[in-house]
């Protein structure tokens, strides 16, 4: 990291742990209980503004993931415009979560649409051995928590606590509301064990599985290069047998969000469990592929996804 990194590092530090911040999120709740969804968004301008104009690495790091990603299918002007509007969707996205978790589940309307592919949920409990709804950093996955509880029943997300404190607090009060059962990830064994369990007893599992945090997991191609994916999702996935649902919330013409199911992908054993992993974990990749090729500006990736 070189010395603009690192202040720029030091400055998102100060920024998120500043008694600003932490005042603004402590009466977030007010706000949205008060003012409309429209009204929100407005306030929501300079915080656009701070990250896109001062977030030099942020705003490189997406640039150069979608130029990856999206090929020569697309110009300089239009990566760069793809990349404002992801900072703009992520903004809203972030806003819309609080949102919905201060409305009385009969307003949830304003600002979800009907899940597509709920039946997939159904399918893939018939088998009674579980189902891990898997999705990447793609749309709004704090709202579809909402949506997979009133659809799918009870859920249990598994997720890594964000590094700022206050940040981590709102986004726990957002969950606790919505009735979604977090299972924050510690010991990786433990998470592990914790989440075979729930799977045994036909539960739905939710979590991220296009990002690992340690820089260890199966390396496999994602859209030509070679990056790595965590192995922990597909490696429980092969253990309980439970078949994986990719999912992902995306927000669709008319400003609300659609959360979309897919068909459930099945473990196929052949005797050979890391090779089974390895085919697992790119039946996956190849969803998430397309769903970043058709939601370009919805792909919240602000770090590098591939090693230089």
């Amino acid at each position: 990291m070189n010395e603009s990194q690192q202040s720029q590092s030091r400055f998102f530090a100060w920024y998120h742990h500043s008694a600003i911040v932490r005042f603004l999120l402590y009466i977030t709740p007010w706000i949205m209980r008060t003012f409309s969804r429209k009204t929100i968004h407005r306030i929501r301008y300079p915080f656009i503004f701070l990250y896109f104009c001062i977030g030099v690495r942020f705003r490189r790091a997406v640039r150069e993931n979608l130029r990856i990603a999206l090929g020569e299918t697309v110009s300089e002007r239009e990566l760069r415009q793809i990349t404002r509007r992801v900072f703009d969707n992520v903004t809203k996205a972030f806003a819309d979560a609080f949102f919905v978790s201060a409305l009385p589940p009969e307003r949830w309307v304003e600002v979800m649409d009907l899940p597509v592919g709920r039946q997939n949920i159904s399918k893939a409990l018939e088998q009674g051995k579980g189902a891990i709804i898997l999705t990447g950093h793609i749309g709004n996955w704090e709202v579809g928590g909402i949506t997979l509880g009133q659809v799918g029943g009870e859920t249990h997300m598994v997720y890594m606590p964000d590094r700022f404190a206050a940040f981590e607090q709102a986004r726990g009060r957002a969950r606790d509301l919505q009735k979604v059962h977090a299972l924050p990830m510690g010991s990786s064994f433990d998470t592990a064990l914790r989440v075979i369990r729930l799977l045994s007893e036909n539960r739905i599992i939710t979590m991220k599985g296009d990002r690992s945090l340690n820089g260890e997991g199966i390396i496999i191609p994602f859209f030509g290069r070679d990056t790595v994916f965590p192995r922990g999702p597909f490696l429980v996935s092969y253990i309980s047998r439970a078949p994986i649902l990719p999912a992902f919330v995306v927000l669709n013409r008319d400003g609300r969000y659609v959360p979309i199911v897919e068909e459930p992908i099945y473990i196929e054993r052949t005797g050979n469990r890391e090779n089974d992993i390895r085919t697992l974990t790119l039946r996956m990749a190849r969803v998430i592929e397309e769903y970043i090729r058709r939601y370009p500006d919805q792909w919240y990736m602000f770090y590098p996804f591939w090693k230089q």
